[in-house]
């Protein structure tokens, strides 16, 4: 069920400008990120509660302090990004500075192209959809603890390591579907 009362992010870091596309494609941001970064809550919203994961219409991973200590613990900084910022509420004062963009580096081939019926714009390598996330399972043999799709960069796996801590932290907000393998009987 939706909460309406959530705080649910329209916009992103406050003089980051053109390079938002980078934290929400999984490239490196690190040389654009703004010095203490502020967002601000969306005129139009009116959710004020936080959770472990603040919701985003731009496709970002913005996770508690909580949580990231967590991925930072199994994957410390290889190959991922952690940035603080400081969320500005609808009267222009801070909210919290617990939160992070989480920009995971990794961009995996990962998908069974086949089995999870990815359709591709005309003879192009533009996916236009992809049916179900199905795991190729040696494609994914040696995969860090988060990464993103090659076919949708915007959809994050985690590991069920990672799975299981957050449901033992009792984390809220973040809803994790369990995939399958090409492999699975």
């Amino acid at each position: 069920m939706d909460d309406e009362g959530l705080v649910v992010l329209d916009h992103s870091p406050v003089g980051i400008g053109a390079h938002y596309s980078r934290l929400r494609g999984g490239k490196s941001v690190k040389d654009y990120y703004p010095e203490n970064a502020v967002v601000h809550m969306s005129e139009d919203r009116e959710g004020l509660k936080l959770a472990s994961l603040i919701g985003s219409t731009e496709s970002y991973l913005i996770l508690h302090k909580d949580v990231k200590a967590i991925i930072e613990s199994r994957i410390g900084n290889d190959n991922i990004e952690y940035f603080p910022f400081t969320l500005l509420n609808h009267k222009n004062k801070p909210h919290t500075g617990d939160y992070f963009f989480i920009n995971p580096l990794t961009i995996m081939d990962c998908l069974d192209t086949k089995a999870s019926q990815v359709k591709y714009w005309r003879d192009t390598d533009k996916v236009i959809d992809i049916g179900e996330y199905i795991l190729d399972t040696q494609k994914v043999e040696n995969a860090p603890a988060i990464f993103r799709v090659k076919e949708h960069v915007s959809s994050y796996i985690i590991s069920e390591e990672l799975v299981n801590d957050f449901i033992q932290a009792g984390f809220t907000n973040l809803i994790m579907t369990k995939l399958k393998y090409s492999d699975d009987t």
